[in-house]
């Protein structure tokens, strides 16, 4: 193995191993200190108030599924009275305001018609139509749990926190790639625990994030277009501001991921790409005290494990290739004789290997935790799919989102 590779290779396993080592720690003490609290804590008592709450469902050519999202909200046990739903159609070129037209005449829920202008408009629309305390999105391909509304809203009882983040989780998936991203949701299910254990959070998705408005916002300023990703702009603004955001742990979301390879690959690109361009905009945050453990711990690793993932992979590639270009060279001289009896004794074990079957352990961990959190249980097929599949497919929207970023290059939501 050529020395420059070697210390690259080890360099990652240890970084991702140490993050991955923290975040399982702080699950645990998370988990364990409300386990072990004699008092109920104010996140867990049964809501004694309910303040006024508006959610906004920013739409563009949704109308397959806004129907079905604001019918969520419609159905939830937060009070009537306290909850208003402001659909903003933004320029749908589909048959989504004709959808919208049909809750006209709901008293709870409010429509607003503009031309597209993207998403932060949308979404910026519905802030400056509402005086309500607390003010979040929900994304219009996503629905909420009847009780999700008042399990986030519970949060707020503490008046250190002023946006929560729910559970989300994939729902209904049909397709290989939807069963793997189901997986991946089920990661980042544990990941957000664990970061909002240590007010570490940065990013604040549309499926159902809450606001504190007028101490977010009107501190903060409205939602900015940042790179088409502006869940984590907002967030990294808010750690700016020294504002907290916690994980909701008992809100459950519902949403949709996308069917096929292709969608798939121009999501991610968008989310990693957008998450670089914020992580450079917002570069005073690193190790910067104010900022906490997102500061010295968090963007740090983020950033190295992108740098470390697109610098190792055509090493990595070439490693794999490399034996079997051997397999089929013997093969094609000497035939299937050559190829011998498989003999464990002859696979190799070091720190690499060591490592690797570690890496992949935690793993199958992190998704029981995530698992466990959003009430599933049982062990299945795409567990042990995500790890190579992903292993091969991540890389390469990792590089291109990286090219965008060193390059400037735009990515587009259509």
């Amino acid at each position: 193995m050529p020395l420059g590779y070697a210390i690259f290779l080890y360099s990652f396993l240890f970084v991702t191993l140490y993050f991955q080592v923290f975040l399982l720690v702080s699950f645990v003490e998370n988990f364990l200190e409300k386990r072990n609290k004699k008092e109920p804590s104010k996140e867990n008592e049964i809501l004694s108030y309910f303040p006024t709450v508006a959610v906004i469902v920013p739409c563009y050519n949704e109308e397959a599924t806004v129907e079905r999202t604001i019918q969520s909200l419609l159905d939830s046990d937060y009070p009537s009275e306290k909850l208003s739903i402001i659909a903003v159609n933004d320029g749908s070129a589909d048959g989504t305001m004709q959808i919208l037209s049909g809750f006209k005449s709901h008293p709870q829920i409010t429509i607003i018609n503009q031309e597209n202008g993207g998403k932060h408009t949308a979404l910026n629309a519905g802030i400056l139509s509402t005086d309500a305390e607390i003010v979040g999105c929900l994304d219009a391909d996503s629905r909420v749990a009847v009780d999700a509304l008042a399990q986030s809203v519970k949060h707020f009882a503490d008046p250190t926190i002023h946006a929560t983040v729910p559970v989300m989780i994939l729902e209904r998936p049909n397709s290989i790639m939807r069963w793997l991203q189901k997986v991946e949701y089920e990661i980042a299910i544990f990941v957000r625990k664990s970061l909002g254990a240590i007010d570490a959070m940065f990013v604040a998705p549309g499926p159902l994030s809450l606001f504190r408005r007028e101490e977010v916002f009107g501190v903060i300023g409205l939602y900015k277009k940042a790179h088409n990703t502006e869940d984590c702009e907002i967030a990294l603004r808010m750690h700016d501001h020294g504002l907290r955001l916690v994980h909701a742990d008992d809100a459950f979301v519902y949403t949709f991921g996308p069917s096929g390879l292709v969608a798939l690959f121009k999501q991610r690109v968008r989310w990693v790409s957008g998450g670089l361009n914020n992580f450079w905009d917002y570069r005073r945050l690193y190790f910067n005290k104010r900022a906490g453990n997102l500061g010295f711990l968090v963007l740090p690793f983020m950033v190295i494990s992108i740098m470390f993932s697109v610098l190792l992979f055509p090493f990595v590639v070439i490693q794999i290739l490399r034996p079997l270009i051997g397999v089929v060279d013997r093969l094609s001289v000497a035939g299937i004789d050559s190829i011998g009896v498989f003999d464990w004794y002859s696979v190799g074990v070091d720190a690499y290997i060591f490592a690797s079957l570690l890496l992949l352990f935690m793993l199958f961990v992190t998704v029981f935790l995530g698992r466990h959190t959003a009430r599933e249980r049982g062990i299945s097929l795409d567990m042990f799919l995500v790890a190579p599949v992903y292993g091969l497919l991540a890389p390469f929207w990792l590089v291109k989102s990286t090219y965008n970023f060193i390059f400037a290059k735009k990515t587009s939501w259509r």
